[in-house]
């Protein structure tokens, strides 16, 4: 223990030659200026002066103003000790940054989802700021719709593990892109699984900050920060952000001091405008049913009539969803409004060169209260599944009966995942009646 003492005294007496008290005149003109991270004797440079002033205060050989103790607290851990001098010292010989103000956002901890790689694998979202997590679908089947809600058109029907970006959020709704495409839109969050870290704030760096692999000064360096790039905040540790580069994404760890300010996902870059609502009740609300072409060379037009433009001329067994029926203007000819399965083209076709492979939907409906899809229509019958249909599950209805007990009975189909089976009357909302 004397040792000790002994050494941190020869360190402070070394370094108190290079500490010179400023004037009294020099201190009134400073304290018109914003007191800067490191300045401890506020002269308005960083040098082993400001350390010596810190040791000197840890031993009670020196006190400080408030402003004072505000530039010697370098490293952002609540407390002046010889660890603030270390890092002014590194910043004299060139080693590290100091940042100009301290952080003042708390974040909750980084939890990494999975192991790190030894190398860094850029995403490259070019052109996606905004971006705060990617994902994949983990339904069957999910709509894309126009709007944060089931009245809202269907953009397109996603597959499970269709990748996507993630933008915002609204409610249980999250905004989507599906990768390598242009299309956008919104989807229900539960059946969307993340594929790496989501971002909880944005930051700008103050500085040019060193990015590490690991949240040490020790790791390997990935690249240089410049100062006022905007990146995403993954979370803290220790001293440490884990960002995310928004034009690469790659990811790595930065000293928090270097990002200041940090704002909410909500005030990022790129923010997404909620679009108006426009219901279409007796339209693409969801698909009504599935089926392939049976003829060879059939047109998928852009509207119900031959008079209309062609989009695409189809091969017989292409795969379609299917929407709405309609009559043509001009002819007294049905039209089924499709889309061809795996792409994003949609258009319609005459409903004699559609064989339907499962029963069409005549009505689109929700759960009202949490119930088991059954085999058949009776309480007692055999379960689809384990799980559940939770409260606003989306739902079309494929036919109805009343049992032997007088009980309503709806056969439905789960628009998400395809199941089919029985639920009771009373724990339906009825929706919008299919064209």
């Amino acid at each position: 223990m004397k040792k000790r003492i002994c050494l941190w005294f020869a360190i402070i007496m070394m370094l108190t030659v290079c500490f010179i008290p400023t004037s009294a005149a020099e201190k009134e003109d400073i304290q018109t200026k914003s007191p800067a991270v490191g300045d401890v004797d506020a002269n308005g440079t960083i040098t082993a002066a400001d350390a010596a002033l810190i040791l000197r205060y840890i031993v009670k050989l020196e006190t400080l103003s408030g402003d004072q103790e505000f530039c010697a607290e370098c490293n952002n851990d609540g407390n002046i000790t010889a660890a603030d001098a270390t890092v002014i010292m590194r910043y004299v010989v060139h080693l590290d940054t100091i940042p100009p103000s301290a952080v003042t956002v708390t974040l909750p901890p980084y939890v990494p989802t999975s192991t790190p790689t030894a190398t860094p694998t850029p995403t490259n979202p070019t052109g996606l700021d905004g971006v705060i997590a990617e994902a994949k679908i983990n339904a069957n089947e999910l709509n894309l719709r126009t709007g944060a809600g089931t009245s809202y058109p269907v953009v397109t029907l996603m597959k499970r593990d269709t990748k996507v970006y993630v933008f915002s959020n609204s409610g249980d709704w999250w905004y989507i892109q599906i990768k390598d495409t242009q299309l956008k839109g919104w989807a229900l969050a539960k059946y969307i699984e993340t594929t790496n870290d989501p971002l909880v704030a944005y930051g700008k760096a103050a500085v040019n900050a060193t990015m590490y692999k690991e949240a040490s000064l020790t790791s390997t360096v990935l690249t240089t920060v410049v100062f006022d790039t905007n990146v995403g905040i993954i979370g803290r540790k220790d001293t440490f952000y884990k960002i995310r580069l928004l034009d690469t994404g790659v990811e790595g760890f930065v000293l928090s001091s270097a990002f200041p300010t940090l704002t909410s996902l909500s005030a990022g870059p790129s923010p997404v405008p909620t679009p108006s609502p426009t219901p279409t009740p007796n339209g693409q609300s969801g698909v009504t049913a599935q089926g392939v072409i049976n003829a060879a060379s059939v047109h998928l037009r852009s509207d119900a009539g031959t008079e209309h433009s062609i989009v695409k001329t189809m091969a017989k067994d292409t795969p379609v969803y299917v929407f709405e029926k309609k009559a043509a203007t001009n002819a007294a000819t049905l039209w089924y409004h499709v889309q061809i399965k795996g792409e994003a083209t949609t258009g319609w076709v005459l409903v004699d060169y559609v064989t339907l492979s499962n029963a069409r939907i005549s009505q689109y409906a929700t759960v009202a209260a949490q119930v088991y899809l059954r085999v058949r229509s009776t309480t007692t019958s055999d379960k689809v599944s384990e799980t559940p249909l939770a409260v606003g599950t989306e739902i079309g209805i494929i036919g109805s009966v009343v049992n032997s007990g007088d009980d309503l009975w709806y056969h439905v189909r789960v628009l998400s995942n395809g199941l089919e089976g029985w639920i009771r009357g009373t724990t339906v909302t009825l929706g919008a009646v299919v064209s």
